[in-house]
């Protein structure tokens, strides 16, 4: 009951995935734009890696996380497929894109990928 015989993500999960990566991307930089300045760090760092990286990083691979429990199979494919689109969904959502948020959601969904793969592919085995 409600277990997809497929190892393909389709559009749906694809654009739904995308955007709550997306979604929790943006939410992890309001937070770390309302804590930064009481923190005695340097705001080049924090723009670099707390606001361009890390919560990019963090909504791809939660993303990828979720999305892996609805498939079966090829789940580095999938997951790069949902990089994209949570890179595309976070282009239309605030027009800004840059090399450091693209590796972001590229490296956290390929690192989701492979926790999912390892996590999964134990439990498919009889």
């Amino acid at each position: 009951m409600g277990e997809r015989k497929g190892s393909t993500s389709t559009l749906v999960d694809l654009l739904l995935g995308g955007w709550m990566g997306a979604g929790l991307a943006l939410i992890l930089i309001i937070i770390i734009n309302s804590i930064s300045p009481h923190l005695d760090i340097n705001p080049n760092l924090i723009a670099l890696f707390s606001v361009n990286f890390f919560p990019h990083l963090f909504g791809g691979l939660v993303a990828t996380l979720l999305l892996a429990r609805r498939i079966r199979g090829d789940y580095i494919k999938n997951s790069l497929m949902l990089g994209l689109s949570t890179s595309i969904i976070y282009f239309i959502m605030t027009v800004r894109v840059n090399l450091y948020i693209l590796i972001g959601f590229f490296l956290g969904s390929y690192l989701g990928g492979i926790i999912s793969k390892r996590k999964y592919a134990e439990v498919e085995r009889p």
